[in-house]
């Protein structure tokens, strides 16, 4: 059964480090300056959010939203990422959507995907 969990800035440090190299591995690029802002640096100025995804225990995908505190009615959506062996399950599609909805009920009118 997969499991969810949703983690607010700032990230606990190894999170953040099992993250950022999940990041970087799918990506191909490299995540060391972003690190301040999911520990927390742009606190009181942005808003950032990410959802994770676990299959027994591993990693399957995360969705991380940012919206700006002096302007929540936008926000962006980044790191929609899912391992290779998860894919084709819809955890991309239900991270997002999770993102999207907190992302509404907090007055959000215009996503866009980064």
């Amino acid at each position: 059964m997969p499991a969810l969990s949703r983690h607010e800035a700032p990230l606990p440090a190894p999170l953040l480090d099992e993250l950022c190299a999940f990041w970087e591995q799918t990506f191909r690029t490299p995540y060391d300056a972003f690190r301040r802002v999911l520990l927390g640096a742009e606190s009181g100025f942005n808003r950032d959010v990410v959802w994770v995804m676990r299959e027994q225990g591993e990693l399957a995908g995360t969705c991380h939203l940012t919206t700006p505190e002096a302007e929540p009615r936008l926000g962006g959506l980044g790191e929609v990422a899912t391992e290779v062996r998860f894919r084709r399950r819809g955890i991309a599609a239900e991270l997002c959507s999770l993102a999207r909805e907190e992302f509404l009920q907090r007055g959000g009118r215009a996503l866009f995907l980064g």
